[in-house]
């Protein structure tokens, strides 16, 4: 951030030599200069830059500081501009980039042995839910066959469980019904029982025959 205050102080035309290029990616200074004001909160300066740099930056550059401030970001304005925009732009690639974050979080929420880590994994997780924009909201909560929210419902996590639900469109609800339904689980189970079973039988035969050649 320093850097970027100390070339324009330095010279006069460095604001436009940083915008007025036709590379794919901005100057190293710029694009630190956008993630600084992503993360901190600086709506004026993230709407600012965005809007003077070209359609092909705006994806590279947004796409790229967006895996690594989505869940850093603490301003609810900027991470809803930021989010529409990029959903603009390319929807599936930023709900491929925001889902790896988003499980890994998920997965960090359920840890009962540390709950300073625990609060933090679902504050983020709220937050994130909130100021998305609802386009992506939707492809995080139905990604991988409603992942995070069977998940929330296997391991009992009802806040979390209570959280998803809180974002599903009906039609999204009653297709998650159908992955957490207790009945079907079951009957899930119960065939993977007699898979195992049916390979183990095979594999003790196989091993009887050996003995028995022998």
């Amino acid at each position: 951030m320093y850097d970027f205050w100390f070339a324009l102080l330095n010279n006069t035309h460095a604001w436009s030599k940083m915008l007025n290029s036709d590379n794919l990616l901005p100057g190293q200074t710029l694009s630190l200069t956008f993630q600084f004001a992503v993360v901190h909160g600086y709506f004026e300066l993230v709407s600012f830059i965005w809007n003077h740099i070209t359609h092909p930056q705006r994806e590279f550059i947004g796409l790229l500081q967006w895996r690594k401030v989505c869940f850093k970001a603490k301003d609810r304005e900027v991470l809803h501009f930021l989010c529409e925009q990029l959903c603009a732009i390319n929807a599936a690639g930023l709900a491929r980039i925001t889902w790896n974050t988003f499980y890994q979080t998920l997965q960090n929420s359920f840890q009962e042995d540390n709950i300073g880590f625990r609060q933090d994994g679902m504050h983020k997780l709220a937050f994130l839910l909130e100021n998305i924009c609802p386009r992506l909201r939707s492809a995080m909560l139905s990604m991988e066959n409603f992942r995070a929210i069977t998940d929330a419902f296997v391991y009992n996590q009802a806040e979390l469980f209570a959280l998803f639900l809180n974002y599903l469109e009906p039609e999204q609800l009653q297709l998650t019904r159908e992955y957490i339904d207790p009945q079907k689980q079951l009957r899930i189970l119960l065939r993977r029982q007699k898979t195992l079973a049916r390979e183990t039988i095979h594999t003790n035969v196989s091993l009887l025959n050996n003995i028995t050649n022998n």
